[in-house]
């Protein structure tokens, strides 16, 4: 959804592996989601980043692979 921001649950830990839920519109419907369905000690919001726009040499380097 453009110009929105969205929120993942994270569970877990490195060692482990990370469990992503997700995606929620607003943070406090994630937490509500945790709190109502995770059997799990530990878990955070998390916003979801757009990743960022590749310097354009990189993206030639990729392109040309």
């Amino acid at each position: 959804m453009p110009g929105q921001d969205q929120h993942l649950l994270v569970t877990g830990n490195p060692v482990d592996g990370l469990q992503f839920i997700g995606p929620f519109q607003h943070p406090e419907d994630a937490n509500f989601y945790a709190e109502m369905f995770l059997n799990k000690d530990e878990w955070w919001v998390a916003k979801l980043e757009a990743p960022v726009e590749l310097p354009a040499e990189i993206q030639e380097e990729e392109n040309r692979l």
